[in-house]
C-alpha cells in the first residue's frame, strides 16, 4: 500500500514528551497529536512550506501533553482539538490536568474549541485518509491511543519497555492492563509513538508480552 502519512517528532522541553506533527506530502496543512512547545512546530511548518495546523489529537490531559493549546489557538483560532469527555475536563481544570502543581496552571482558553471523541471513531485527515481513535483509560481517564495507516500514537498508556504509570489521581491500575492489552493487538507491526522516549519502526509485540 502507498504510504500516505509522514510523522516528525518534536521532544518537548516539559518532561520531555513527545508531540508529533502529521503530514503528507500533496497538502499544505498538518495535524497534530499532542501539543507542547509550539516554536519548533511553526518552524518546522515554516521550513516545510506547510501553512496551517488543522487540529491536534490529545492522548490525554496531562500538562505536559497540553500546554502548548493557548499559545496555538493565538495563531490558529480555527484549530480542532479532539479529545474524550474526560480529557474535556482535563483542559479546562488545572487540577485534573496537574499544571496546578507545576510551575504555571493551565487551562484551555477556548472551549468551543475543543472535540468530544468516541471510542473506535474515525476521522477524516485528508482525502481517503482516517485517524482512528482508541479508549485506553489506565494511566489516566482521559488516555486515548489514535492510529493512522500502520502508524499507532499511545501516549503514556504504552511506553515499550516501561511499566504504565498508573499513581495519579485519575488513574486506575487495572484498566491500564486492560488497556495495554489492547494496544499491544492494535500495534503489532505498525510504526509506534509513544508519549515520551524514541519511536518504534515496525513494531513487534512479542518482545513486550
Amino acid at each position: 500500500t502507498l504510504k500516505f502519512l509522514n510523522v516528525y517528532r518534536i521532544v518537548n522541553s516539559i518532561s520531555s514528551s513527545n508531540s508529533f506533527v502529521l503530514f503528507t506530502v500533496f497538502a499544505d496543512d498538518v495535524w497534530l497529536v499532542d501539543c507542547g512547545d509550539i516554536e519548533p512546530i511553526l518552524e518546522w511548518m515554516h521550513d516545510n512550506g506547510k501553512t496551517l495546523i488543522k487540529g491536534v489529537f490529545i492522548t490525554h490531559s496531562h500538562y505536559d501533553h497540553i500546554y502548548g493549546l493557548n499559545n496555538l489557538l493565538s495563531i490558529y483560532p480555527n484549530l480542532r482539538i479532539y479529545t474524550s469527555l474526560f480529557g474535556i475536563a482535563g483542559l479546562l481544570s488545572d487540577k485534573l490536568n496537574l499544571s496546578r502543581y507545576m510551575e504555571s496552571s493551565f487551562v484551555c482558553a477556548v472551549k468551543s474549541n475543543i472535540f468530544e471523541v468516541s471510542d473506535n471513531e474515525k476521522i477524516c485527515l485528508w482525502n481517503n485518509v482516517f485517524l482512528e481513535a482508541f479508549f485506553t483509560p489506565g494511566h489516566d481517564k482521559s488516555c486515548l491511543v489514535y492510529r493512522v495507516d500502520n502508524s499507532i500514537f499511545t501516549g503514556d498508556s504504552f511506553i515499550p519497555g516501561l511499566k504504565v504509570v498508573a499513581s495519579f489521581p485519575n488513574s486506575n491500575k487495572e484498566d491500564a492492563v486492560i488497556s495495554k492489552s489492547r494496544i499491544l493487538s492494535l500495534s503489532k507491526g505498525c510504526n509506534l509513538y509513544p508519549g515520551h522516549g524514541e519511536i518504534y519502526e515496525n513494531f513487534q509485540l512479542e518482545k513486550y508480552i
